[in-house]
């Protein structure tokens, strides 16, 4: 795909009956295509030959193939994992809340981290709507960006199969950002070097993921291809400062763990590769990509782990158009991105299938919580199933102590990831430090909840039973604390903001996660400046120069009105 994907000139010529020419080299990394000699029996150039069923499935099958695939996934909407994720923002969009702040998840987050269009869109057109026509573009983008390559025809439906992987995922920003990007990658090879990076800059808008990806994919012809270099410049530079923009208006993403069975997966896939008759573009890309995910292994950083849809979706379908061996040869090499692409998917659906995953496990749970007061001022930790569907379920008729985002939980409460770090004394302080006034535990927690289910079922002094049904089990958190604290009468709140009034000038401790764009101010905007300070348990101290009523909201903003020192 790209210049790293072009034929190498020790290819002989090959000759195509669908579309009557032959391939031919013509220097040491590009293939140009010119009419076939004349043969016995077969229309003369500059007449269409008949084309057979076999020669149409393999120019245009594809195709067939992403629509299919993505309509049955708007047909089943599988109850996936990520697919959870893009339904609770998508429905937070559509009930207007914004980029800069979102109380239902993690005591308070920041919806541009994650993704900034792809909410919005999706409220509007639907979350499987969107993802399945993404998949149904890089369809047909496939053909155009492969074209001469050694196996153009075959790698589209790879690349086609790999979208739809992704897709039955429900990883939907990144399929959309990554139609996005391949359109602008088309664009670089078609000439417009500028303006396939404006494009490529747009994909961030919907995944930060997919630009990156592209330019990792252009290491190798930056650094073997002299000739593509200015080229590749005016592509890079737009393409770095649309990555950017969402960091420096919403902070830099939460670190994505990164396991060290993942990282093995991933130099597995590329180490097998370099087995292979690559290019020398390929080849300088494949080891640039391996000495990425080390650095991302030691460095924490907000891609992490994600690297690995590169090495297992991106790459398999580049490799297999290029790669000069035979394509049994070819296949042996590629098995451990087949394996463990076809792994995941066949996990989540998996999990997608069981009792845990349908909408009826929750409809208990949820009336219950209906019916408890004071939900406006606390928060309910739900050990979450391993499809996270409680996290899209149950909002927004609850404020939830956690939700479904690697990254944000695992800077945001850290104690259920380090080891020997969850006790019955360190959980009590979480519960405290995040307003936790109940805690749900289902009969069949996810992975990353059942220390904490193991925990819970030892029996915990300040935890009660107050019901519980066939799926669910829920506890009242003994002397809960507030979100807004009582010296502030809360007047109301909302998945955006908390209005209370205070009566005196005083210092307060709000429970909420103090991020970029915060801001606590008198709702007529007239009164004194508000202090703001990040305590180190992660609360939000305010200090009030004067009585009134105040909002705590949040919004887009370059700097950060939370202090770390000094109110």
């Amino acid at each position: 795909m790209g210049p790293v994907a072009q034929r190498s000139d020790t290819l002989p010529a090959r000759s195509d009956a669908a579309t009557d020419a032959t391939v031919v080299a013509t220097d040491a990394t590009d293939a140009t295509v010119v009419p076939a000699p004349a043969t016995p029996g077969v229309p003369p150039t500059g007449r269409r030959p008949e084309r057979t069923t076999r020669d149409w499935w393999l120019a245009k099958g594809h195709l067939f193939l992403a629509v299919a695939g993505s309509l049955l996934f708007v047909v089943v909407k599988p109850p996936v994992a990520d697919l959870q994720a893009a339904d609770a923002r998508a429905g937070a969009a559509a009930r207007h809340v914004g980029l800069g702040y979102w109380l239902s998840w993690f005591g308070g987050s920041s919806p541009g981290q994650y993704s900034i269009l792809t909410p919005a869109v999706a409220s509007v057109v639907g979350v499987t709507t969107l993802a399945a026509a993404s998949v149904i573009a890089i369809g047909f983008l496939a053909r155009p960006l492969l074209a001469n390559t050694y196996r153009h025809r075959s790698a589209a439906y790879l690349v086609v199969i790999s979208a739809l992987c992704n897709l039955w995922s429900g990883r939907v920003p990144f399929s959309v950002g990554i139609a996005i990007s391949l359109a602008g990658l088309l664009l670089l090879l078609r000439g417009r070097p500028l303006l396939g990076g404006v494009v490529n800059a747009l994909a961030t808008l919907f995944s930060p993921l997919a630009p990156v990806f592209i330019l990792l994919v252009l290491i190798g012809p930056a650094l073997a291809r002299p000739d593509w270099r200015g080229r590749l410049i005016r592509f890079g530079i737009p393409s770095v400062l649309g990555i950017a923009v969402p960091a420096l208006l919403f902070g830099a993403p939460s670190p994505m763990p990164f396991a060290w069975t993942t990282l093995a997966w991933c130099i597995g896939i590329m180490l097998a590769a370099l087995l292979l008759d690559l290019p020398r573009p390929m080849r300088i890309g494949l080891w640039a990509s391996a000495l990425a995910c080390l650095a991302l292994f030691v460095i924490p950083s907000g891609v992490g782990a994600n690297i690995s849809r590169y090495a297992f979706l991106l790459l398999p379908p580049v490799i297999w158009a290029v790669a000069r061996n035979s394509r049994r040869v070819v296949v042996l090499a590629l098995l451990p991105a087949f394996a463990y692409s076809g792994y995941l998917v066949v996990r989540d659906l998996n999990n997608a299938a069981q009792p845990a995953a349908q909408q009826t496990y929750y409809q208990g749970l949820r009336a219950e919580l209906g019916t408890l007061g004071a939900r406006d001022n606390h928060r309910a930790e739900i050990l979450d199933t391993p499809t996270h569907r409680a996290s899209a379920e149950l909002v927004p008729d609850v404020y939830l102590a956690r939700g479904w985002e690697t990254q944000s939980d695992s800077t945001s409460n850290a104690i259920f990831y380090r080891p020997d770090a969850l006790t019955a004394t360190s959980y009590q302080q979480w519960l405290s430090v995040n307003a936790v006034a109940w805690v749900a535990v289902p009969n069949a927690p996810g992975p990353t909840y059942q220390a904490e289910a193991s925990l819970v079922g030892l029996g915990l002094n300040y935890l009660h039973e107050i019901w519980h049904d066939g799926q669910w089990t829920l506890f009242a958190v003994q002397d809960a604390k507030p979100i807004v604290p009582v010296e502030a009468n809360l007047v109301s709140s909302d998945e955006t903001r908390f209005v209370f009034d205070v009566t005196r000038p005083s210092t307060m401790t709000f429970r909420v996660r103090p991020i970029k764009g915060l801001r606590i101010a008198s709702i007529d905007g007239a009164g004194p400046a508000v202090c703001l300070l990040a305590t180190p348990n992660g609360e939000l101290q305010a200090t009030f120069a004067a009585a009134g009523r105040y909002q705590l909201t949040a919004g887009v903003a370059v700097t950060s009105s939370v202090k770390s020192e000094g109110c």
